[in-house]
């Protein structure tokens, strides 16, 4: 055999319909695998704002006490649930996707709530910071990579490809 001969063993036609068909589809594949991990974040970011797991600076009492009197939820970051339902996920500017808050999604007090979420996240001369934002961007910035390439593995290994 000469030495640029290769000798092909398997079923290498149905390898390569396998390989183009993933190379042809991989922008979309890792954007449903974006769209996915974001809503399954979403749904944890607004369960970890309903718990307080973020450890978030209490209520003051003269707060909590208003909050009450008027029939609101005494949780923190919740008075309605009108900011919760709010939290989306939504196309990003520079294409992609991303959660957050739409321009134009105004609280049951008529204020924005973008403008409420960054009053929460960095506080204001009345109100200690709650961040809740920063936390959750930074969980998925430290998970996102490792959920990606386990992701494209199993839908590798799905496709007969190892």
């Amino acid at each position: 055999m000469a030495e640029d001969e290769v000798i092909l063993i398997g079923n290498w036609n149905e390898a390569e319909e396998l390989l183009a068909l993933f190379v042809d589809n991989v922008d979309e594949t890792i954007e449903n695998i974006i769209r996915e991990y974001l809503e399954e974040k979403r749904e944890e970011f607004v369960a970890y704002i309903e718990q307080n797991v973020f450890g978030l600076a209490p209520l003051s009492d003269r707060y909590l006490r208003w909050k009450l009197s008027k029939g609101l939820d005494p949780r923190i970051l919740i008075a309605t649930g009108t900011y919760l339902a709010a939290i989306r996920l939504a196309p990003v500017d520079i294409g992609g996707w991303g959660i957050g808050i739409l321009h134009g999604e105004y609280g049951d007090n008529g204020q924005p709530l973008k403008a409420i979420g960054e009053a929460l996240e960095y506080g204001t001369s009345r109100m200690p910071p709650r961040p809740h934002w920063r936390p959750m961007a930074e969980l998925i910035q430290d998970e996102f990579p490792d959920y990606l390439m386990n992701r494209l593995e199993q839908i590798w290994a799905g496709a007969g490809m190892k």
